[in-house]
């Protein structure tokens, strides 16, 4: 199975440096907007959130497959 990288840009910049395997750039697209939502969760727990953070996903090659940003991930309703 094809090897992603999901580096996280929010408050801090957390590289990922050893990757989990997903069947194709879809899957890993799906998993990250899940972990957005994650961190989005933790943010908002922690008292804010900025809907710009976001998440860049890589493919084992170096290409860019996607980016979701926090805001992308879910759906706020005022």
């Amino acid at each position: 199975m094809p090897q992603y990288f999901f580096n996280l840009y929010n408050d801090i910049t957390a590289i990922d440096d050893d990757g989990s395997e997903w069947a194709d750039d879809a899957a890993a697209l799906e998993q990250v907007v899940l972990a957005a939502r994650e961190v989005t969760s933790a943010r908002v727990l922690a008292g804010h959130i900025d809907l710009k953070h976001h998440i860049i996903v890589l493919a084992e090659n170096g290409q860019t497959v996607g980016t979701v940003a926090f805001g992308d991930a879910v759906t706020v309703i005022k």
